[in-house]
């Protein structure tokens, strides 16, 4: 059984990267003998680390690798995410060893973050539909409360950029959409896989359905969730609900503008009562502005057999059904108001069901292993 060392960096607030790895791990195990090794940026930030972002590699992070590599002899290194402890120093300890490495590239940030111009980065856009960054005078102010932030964001991804079109690895990707974008950034597509983060079936069979319609995400302006309460209440469906599950910086504005009994706004929920209210949920829906990569929304819905309604953008329809019916076309809220119409007037058992089984075929775990031993077959 091969051996592999998987690479993680948990971030300060915990993300989707965060929540993917046990899956990966629990994934993985099946045909691996997998060793996690977690760098982690809550520690205390101090002088030294500051001297390892400016030189973009941390002296104590490449040290603990070094060991893990000495004691553990992986086959393969698996490359979660690379951010800060978990630096860009990590790929040259592994070229020291001269073992192969495979990198995971979950959004575009090596992308957005890769100009320190901001019309280089969102174009004639308004914002990007990869970040959701609004567009600024001059600098490309990636973290909009930091300059500091930002100007060592863009220095690591022009970097690490760099180092993905040089380096030898494969890359593994959860679109094809996202694949098709490197394409074009023109990295040899026979390095480029596809491998969605694998989430187990979680479905629950005692559910209590509301008529309810489910947003559960970050409450902002490129979320479009504004724009999805303003399409749910000119619909006047007094026999549903709007359920808005989330935190962020629209949400005390939001709440205060549409007061109504018909849209409710929870806050931050923990993952198990957002998981009940999915189960429990007669659609989920999003009008997000951006790309998104794997929504962990609409998979977690399509496990439990709920309806989705999403806009037809980036790689969101690889995870639903060949000409599903119920995407809308982006930033088109009439289509959006009819899309609604329609799946409460369709058959939602049905729907559910063929969602799911899609989602199940897609989340095989053989079918993600296969992926994996190709990508590492000449490793």
């Amino acid at each position: 059984m091969k051996k592999v060392l998987l690479i993680h960096n948990l971030y300060r607030n915990f993300g989707g990267e965060d929540s993917a790895i046990n899956g990966e791990v629990d994934l993985l195990s099946q045909n691996y003998q997998v060793e996690k090794l977690l760098f982690n940026n809550k520690q205390k930030f101090n002088i030294y680390d500051l001297i390892n972002f400016i030189f973009l590699t941390n002296l104590e992070s490449n040290r603990i690798m070094k060991k893990r590599i000495e004691e553990f002899n992986p086959d393969i290194i698996y490359i979660h995410n690379l951010w800060f402890k978990g630096s860009l120093g990590l790929l040259n300890v592994a070229k020291k060893f001269d073992i192969p490495v495979v990198i995971k590239i979950h959004n575009f940030r090596y992308l957005c973050a890769n100009t320190f111009f901001s019309n280089r980065h969102t174009g004639n856009n308004e914002f990007c539909h990869a970040c959701g960054m609004k567009k600024s005078l001059l600098f490309n102010k990636y973290f909009k409360e930091s300059y500091f932030k930002s100007f060592f964001v863009i220095r690591f991804s022009k970097k690490l950029y760099k180092s993905l079109k040089r380096i030898n690895s494969n890359l593994l990707l959860l679109t094809n959409h996202h694949k098709e974008v490197l394409i074009k950034e023109n990295f040899s597509e026979s390095r480029l896989f596809i491998l969605p983060n694998y989430i187990s079936n979680i479905s629950n069979t005692n559910i209590k359905t509301k008529k309810q319609f489910l947003y559960a995400g970050r409450v902002s302006k490129e979320k479009g969730v504004e724009e999805l309460i303003k399409s749910f209440l000119s619909l006047d469906l007094k026999e549903f609900c709007l359920k808005i599950i989330g935190t962020g910086p629209d949400l005390i504005r939001l709440k205060t503008k549409y007061l109504s009994e018909n849209v409710n706004f929870s806050g931050f929920v923990d993952n198990k009562e957002v998981l009940n209210e999915i189960q429990n949920s007669t659609v989920i829906v999003s009008a997000t502005k951006l790309y998104e990569g794997q929504p962990t929304l609409l998979c977690e819905a399509s496990l439990n057999s709920v309806p989705v309604i999403f806009p037809k953008t980036g790689g969101i329809k690889e995870f639903l059904p060949k000409n599903y019916e119920f995407l809308f076309e982006q930033y088109n809220y009439n289509d959006l108001q009819q899309t609604m119409l329609n799946i409460i007037n369709s058959d939602l058992k049905k729907i559910g069901k063929e969602n799911k089984e899609f989602i199940n075929n897609l989340m095989k775990r053989e079918n993600l292993l296969y992926s994996f031993s190709l990508a590492t077959k000449d490793k």
